[in-house]
Order: C-alpha cells, then sequence, then structure tokens
C-alpha cells in the first residue's frame, strides 16, 4: 500500500526524540513542523510523475537527469548525514535502555553496544527484511502515544528560531525522497501519506506526557530501544552500501573488493558515530549541532530532487518542484558550517567527473510524467 510504504519511509526513530526535544521552543517548533509539512507535500508532488518501481532512487534519478556527478553528490551526502545521524540514534537508544532498566550508568555503554552491533552484523552481511519498516513503524507511533519518548536540552531547543528548528527537523522527515521507488503512486495516495507523518508529528510535538513510566511504559521503552538499534544496524548498512556503489558501481556487498569495503564503510562509520556519540554524553557537543549535519545534508537532497522534477517534470508538478525547491533551499542557511560542507561535497564530486558533467535527460525518463499520467 504506498500511503503506509511512503508514511513508514518517513517516520522513524526521529520520531521518538524530535518532538519531545523541539517542543520547548513552543510555537517556534510548530511553524517548523507545519513548514515541512507544507515543503514536503510539494515534494511528494513534484517526484510523483517521476516515480517507478525500477527508478533506483533519487541519487540514480539525479545521475541520469544532471549526470554522474549528481548522482555522486547526492550518495556522498546520505554517507555523511547518515553517518553523523548514528551518533544520535544510538544515543537515543543507549537512554531508552537506561530508562527502562532504571539505570542511568547503562546509557553510554548501551550506546556503544548498539554501534558496535550494527557494525558487526553489517559486516556479516544482514540486512534488515522488507517487514522491519511497517514494524518499526506501528512501534513508533504506539511509543509516541504512550509516551515512551526522549527529550534532550530543552533550553537549547527553546533558544532556537523557527528556521534552526526547521533544519534540525529534517532529521525527521527524510524519507519524502523514497516515493520515486514506488509504482506510479496515485494522487491521493501521496496527499495522504502525507497528510499522515503531518499529524504524527503534529501530535507527538504537541501531547504532554507526565514522564513517569507505568508497568505498560517500560516494555514500550524497551521497544523504543529496540527500534533504535534496529534502525541504526539498517543505516550504518546503507552507508556500506552507498559506498560500496560508489567505489565499485554495485548495490551489492557479497562478495570479493565489495564485501571488504563493505566491512570497512561500517566500522568506520561506527566509529565516527560512537566518538560523537561520546561527545554528546560528555556534554561537549549538543544534539542540535551533531543534528545539524544532517539536517543540511537532506536539504541538499531535497533541493537537488525539487530541480530533478523541474527540469524533468512539467506544468502543475514542475510548478511545485520549483516551490519546493525554494522552500528548501531558503532553509539551507540556516544549517551553518555542514551547509558549506553540502557545498564542498557537490564541488569535489564535480571536480573528481573531469568536466563531464552535461546534462543527460535518458528517452525513457522523458516519457515518465506521461506514462504516470496516465496511470494516476
Amino acid at each position: 500500500m504506498p500511503v503506509l510504504r511512503l508514511a513508514a519511509a518517513v517516520v522513524g526513530v526521529a520520531g521518538l526524540f524530535l518532538p519531545a526535544t523541539l517542543r520547548p521552543a513552543g510555537p517556534a517548533a510548530l511553524i517548523a513542523w507545519c513548514y515541512h509539512g507544507a515543503a514536503g507535500l510539494l515534494l511528494l508532488f513534484a517526484l510523483r510523475p517521476l516515480a517507478s518501481a525500477s527508478s533506483g532512487g533519487v541519487a540514480a534519478v539525479a545521475g541520469m537527469v544532471f549526470g554522474a556527478p549528481v548522482e555522486r553528490a547526492l550518495r556522498w551526502c546520505y554517507i555523511v548525514g547518515v553517518t553523523a545521524g548514528q551518533a544520535v540514534v544510538a544515543t537515543v537508544g543507549g537512554h531508552l535502555v537506561a530508562t527502562a532498566a532504571s539505570a542511568p550508568w547503562v546509557q553510554l555503554p548501551a550506546t556503544l553496544v548498539i554501534l558496535a552491533g550494527a557494525a558487526i552484523a553489517t559486516a556479516g552481511g544482514w540486512r534488515a527484511p522488507a517487514w522491519v519498516s511497517p514494524a518499526s513503524f506501528a512501534a513508533v507511533i504506539a511509543c509516541v502515544l504512550a509516551g515512551s519518548t526522549v527529550s534532550f536540552s530543552a533550553a537549547g531547543a527553546a533558544a532556537l528560531g523557527w528556521p534552526q528548528l526547521a533544519v534540525i527537523a529534517v532529521f525527521a522527515v527524510v524519507g519524502w525522497e523514497s516515493v520515486l521507488r514506488l509504482a506510479a503512486p496515485p494522487v491521493w495516495a501521496v496527499v495522504a501519506a502525507a497528510g499522515a507523518v503531518a499529524v504524527i508529528y503534529l501530535s507527538a510535538a504537541t501531547l504532554l506526557y507526565g514522564g513517569a513510566l507505568g508497568p505498560a511504559g517500560r516494555p514500550l521503552t524497551a521497544l523504543a530501544a529496540i527500534v533504535c538499534a534496529v534502525a541504526c544496524q539498517r543505516n550504518v548498512a546503507m552507508v556500506a552500501d552507498l559506498t560500496v556503489a560508489d567505489r565499485v558501481g554495485v548495490d551489492v556487498t557479497a562478495t570479493g573488493r565489495g564485501r571488504t569495503l563493505a566491512v570497512v564503510a561500517a566500522s568506520v562509520c561506527a566509529l565516527v558515530a560512537a566518538g560523537g556519540a561520546v561527545l554528546i554524553h560528555q556534554e561537549r557537543i549538543s544534539v542540535f549541532s551533531v543534528l545539524s549535519v544532517p539536517g543540511a545534508m537532506g536539504l541538499a537532497v531535497f533541493v537537488t530532487a525539487a530541480l530533478v522534477g523541474a527540469y524533468a517534470g512539467r506544468g502543475w508538478a514542475r510548478a511545485c518542484a520549483l516551490l519546493a525547491a525554494s522552500a528548501y533551499l531558503t532553509l539551507l542557511p540556516f544549517a551553518g558550517y555542514p551547509a558549506w560542507l553540502a557545498v564542498v561535497l557537490f564541488v569535489i564530486a564535480f571536480a573528481a567527473s573531469g568536466g563531464r558533467h552535461a546534462l543527460v535527460l535518458p528517452r525513457f525518463l522523458r516519457r515518465l510524467p506521461r506514462r504516470s499520467e496516465r496511470s494516476g
């Protein structure tokens, strides 16, 4: 079902901590969530005509439209953003383990165990089955409704304006671009999925809880910790697969050089995230600073995806694409130095191409809008 697939691709671990973390900012946080709801809907409308089960995702489609350097730059954005994000995901998981066990000292060891387990499982070739995504989605919803969530640095959130909060909230909405992997989703499904995501995050951002865990709260908190651990492994595996695809040109990590590279990439990802988690635990760096990195990388992906829709689409879809690109580009300067990192990644990707970055628009891609409109 396209509604469930799209909503599950967006709503994940971030639902367990970001709405509660940003809640002290009050109206500014609500503006940030509403901003993403509107921008996300525009992006979905922009990309829907290009959707295909065999599209290969946003990096592949961007590569077919704008050339290989853009495809490589988007892969690098995912690698950098996902790696930084795992420091927070694992920290949330460790916090939930400590809460469920009523043992605060367990938090950092549990965080490091989650990252080590993710690296080991990825190195062993394990990949989460397809049912994990909808199961995690259901678990997150249950935990949010029960109040089994984590909140970080209330004072830090209250000190930020809504554009900075919107940059941080990008971590919660990365996944809109997965619409490209659906088979010509109908308009109603796109609207329903965007509405469901908006309702979930706005509800989580406005519901207030006493913070005490009852008999049912403790098992749900443990379930939330498991969700974090599984998500961390999936994300580390994503980094490994993207690294292999970038260096070897394949999307699998089965044997030979690809397998070795996947092990190295997973280990480096886990080690970097572990370093970030330790710094967060020691309060030498804030969760907000860490999340600005995946925020900037996600904005770069969204802007590029919207430009793909503007270049390859037509009519109202092209208008939505231009509006979406403007909305995300407006937020990018508020990401701080990570925004420059995103620019640097694109510059290096183009420089490494040796100047071969002419626009490419394959004939089948040009036919996609007409085909999708007929089927939708």
